[in-house]
């Protein structure tokens, strides 16, 4: 099909109008293009969640026990000191 004979079909289904056509291909081009990155975001493997070791974290500076890491923060278990508190 030829330019004009395309112009014309677009026309025709506008109705003398191709204003309205030309939206709709381009928010049928927008919605397509969303949904390709959309699909491809869904796709993509999350990054891997490395959890706190629950081994020794250093030295208290309060009572200079050892201290361990609870719920993320670094806590003496002799005094109760914690680097969050």
């Amino acid at each position: 099909m030829n330019i004009i004979k395309a112009e014309e079909e677009i026309r025709r289904v506008g109705n003398g109008n191709i204003r309205p056509v030309l939206e709709a291909l381009c928010l049928t081009a927008m919605e397509t293009v969303l949904n390709i990155l959309w699909f491809e975001a869904a796709e993509a493997p999350a990054p891997p969640v490395t959890p706190p070791s629950q081994g020794a974290q250093g030295v208290c500076p309060d009572c200079g026990g050892q201290l361990n890491n609870q719920e993320g923060c670094a806590t003496c278990p002799s005094c109760g000191w914690s680097k969050c508190a």
